[in-house]
């Protein structure tokens, strides 16, 4: 993934849409806003796989 630098914060182009990253909320989202997502569907996702695991 690359990132490019901007005015304020930076941006990187996915194949579907842009991301804008700063540490002001207007410009883009905070880096601790996509920590805490990435975070919460990792857990659910694990949540899955232990919930397929006790049924086998």
């Amino acid at each position: 993934m690359k990132f490019t630098m901007k005015t304020a914060g930076y941006f990187t182009e996915l194949p579907y849409w842009r991301i804008d990253v700063s540490s002001d909320g207007e410009n883009g989202f905070k880096p601790v806003d996509l920590f805490v997502t990435s975070i919460a569907v990792c857990s659910g996702m694990l949540r899955k796989i232990f919930d397929k695991c006790e049924s086998i």
